[in-house]
């Protein structure tokens, strides 16, 4: 019984609004998956900036990149025109900003 409602359940998952998709004919050709967002912290960072009232934390690497991460699921990544390392990290207080210090 279990192996027949297996096999039942998943008929009902190939189905789409009417359209039962044959099991043999998905090839790997037909797949385009694309590299689209990045989970977790950069590889390079270095320097951190927590902002308590939004609870925003401000992530930047050595590349010029800046994350920003918020409740959970919520993440941003932005990219510097200055592609230096980074010196200082600090939002400013009650001007919704933040600021970022390079090198160069």
């Amino acid at each position: 019984m279990k192996g027949r409602l297996k096999q039942e359940l998943h008929k009902q998952l190939l189905k789409t609004e009417g359209f039962e998709l044959a099991q043999d004919r998905l090839i790997s050709s037909a797949i385009a998956a694309q590299f689209f967002g990045h989970a977790g912290l950069p590889a390079a960072t270095d320097s951190l900036a927590y902002e308590p009232v939004q609870r925003i934390l401000a992530i930047a690497t050595s590349d010029g990149r800046v994350k920003f991460v918020g409740q959970d699921g919520v993440e941003c990544t932005a990219s510097s025109a200055s592609q230096s390392a980074t010196k200082c990290l600090q939002f400013l207080p009650k001007k919704g900003a933040l600021l970022r210090v390079t090198e160069v």
